[in-house]
């Protein structure tokens, strides 16, 4: 096994204890021992001196929380939710809101000089009563909330704003570096149902057994999105727009890092989104992968020069990137060979992200080992995280110290995404009707909006006005 000596060897300089220097050098050696690691150096002096944003998805524990803090403030310039933001934890009614959660992860960022991803708005999961889940591949299930089009409309109108105006009144706004607006909506396996290429490789309401495996969309059954070209895609970005100007929107899936039908999918909708005027601004690849075998089909299969070239297409559109929800998880128990791949893993796609003038963020999601999805998700998988340990240990892997040594290995610094420039790049005018992904006007949005368009924030200098 090889080991990268460069950040290894500097950061031995600065340890006495030689286990220490062990740890550094080669931290798989000591797989399996418990050793108390001092961390030397930190990801987020390296982040900021390459220009990019680091960040990584949180959820605040109940207990050990001042380990927890100074891990993640000394190592990410960003964070996002976890589950925080998502539309269940927010509202569990039409009109009724709780903040707690959601507010402690805002004022935790601003407080803490951090950049905020926001995720999300439009998803078919997690969305409490308006798009949560299927019952036998029924779109709309027996339940109370058999929406219309047009009620399913003036629910995603409502949330959506709600959410602005809440940070608005906390002036708040600036905090937020980018917005999933809509989430996963192309379908998993690309509509290979779809014989007749009627869906585009979207989400559906309904399916055979093959789209059945891509989880449908209640958003899709709602709206009649099969009959009005999943236009409810269209809206809630012209929404997100008018309420926030300024704000960075973003398309957000996963399994569409690599070249392939679900990356096709994925990147003819945001072409169409750009030629219709729709303003989306980035394209999030949460990139979830694993290491050697799989028991999870397709999900997360990836080939490094096909992540290249699939970047390379999406800036070509004038769309950013954003590396939005990171893990790189193999087969359980962990061995030295397992973690030496997952940390050359983690190397390349930093790599990739950094040589790419477009990929401006690399999220990882979650911060240590213990408390990652993968557990519950991938049954058998683990360790797909940078960090290790459990109570109030936070050992950095050899994954992290791949990190570092990407970043240390250049010199060139990006234009550095960030709250303070985040309006650059915006097109989107309405000074014409919004019109659907096939041209035609949308119904679901009048030609004039029936709401007050919000100004922006206004953006402001500040001390970290280079991140």
């Amino acid at each position: 096994m090889k080991c990268n000596q460069g950040v290894r060897t500097s950061a031995a300089r600065d340890v006495a204890s030689w286990k220490l220097v062990l740890a550094l050098i080669c931290p798989v050696f000591l797989a399996g021992v418990s050793v108390a690691v001092a961390q030397p150096t930190d990801l987020k002096t390296f982040a900021k001196a390459r220009g990019i944003d680091i960040g990584v998805a949180v959820s605040f524990p109940s207990t050990g929380r001042a380990q927890f803090d100074s891990t993640l403030t000394r190592n990410f310039t960003g964070m996002v939710a976890e589950n925080d933001h998502k539309w269940g934890n927010i509202s569990s009614a039409p009109g009724t809101y709780s903040w707690t959660n959601a507010d402690r992860i805002v004022d935790f960022a601003q407080q803490q000089g951090m950049n905020l991803r926001f995720h999300n708005f439009i998803w078919h999961q997690q969305s409490s009563y308006i798009a949560n889940g299927h019952s036998n591949g029924v779109a709309q299930p027996t339940d109370p909330n058999k929406y219309t089009r047009d009620q399913a409309f003036t629910h995603m109108r409502n949330h959506i704003g709600a959410v602005f105006d809440h940070y608005r009144s906390k002036n708040q706004l600036s905090v937020f570096s980018e917005w999933d607006v809509v989430n996963e909506a192309t379908a998993r396996d690309s509509g290979n149902d779809d014989t007749a290429h009627l869906y585009a490789g979207m989400r559906r309401s309904t399916g055979n057994a093959l789209n059945l495996d891509s989880g449908l969309s209640r958003w899709t059954g709602y709206t009649q999105g099969e009959t009005h070209d999943f236009d409810y895609i269209d809206s809630a970005f012209a929404i997100a727009h008018r309420n926030d100007s300024t704000a960075r929107l973003v398309y957000n899936d996963y399994d569409a890092e690599s070249r392939g039908k679900k990356s096709d999918a994925v990147y003819n909708l945001v072409s169409k989104l750009k030629s219709r005027n729709i303003p989306v601004n980035v394209v999030g690849m949460q990139c979830h992968w694993y290491i050697g075998p799989s028991n999870s089909g397709s999900s997360g299969a990836w080939d490094p020069q096909q992540v290249r070239e699939n970047m390379a297409r999406i800036g070509a559109l004038g769309l950013d990137i954003s590396i939005t929800e990171l893990d790189i998880r193999y087969q359980n128990p962990s061995d030295s060979v397992k973690r030496a791949q997952q940390s050359a893993a983690y190397e390349t796609i930093l790599s990739i992200c950094l040589a790419e003038p477009h990929c401006k963020r690399f999220y990882v999601w979650g911060i240590r080992d213990a408390s990652s999805w993968v557990i519950s998700r991938f049954p058998g998988y683990g360790s797909p995280l940078l960090f290790e340990g459990s109570g109030t240990t936070y050992t950095p892997k050899s994954a992290y110290y791949g990190l570092i040594s990407v970043l240390q290995s250049g010199t060139a610094i990006k234009s550095a995404p960030g709250v303070r420039n985040r309006a650059f790049g915006l097109s989107f005018q309405n000074t014409e009707p919004v019109r659907d992904l096939m041209g035609r006007r949308m119904s679901s949005l009048p030609d004039r909006p029936i709401f007050a368009a919000q100004k922006g924030a206004s953006l402001k200098t500040s001390p970290n006005a280079s991140r």
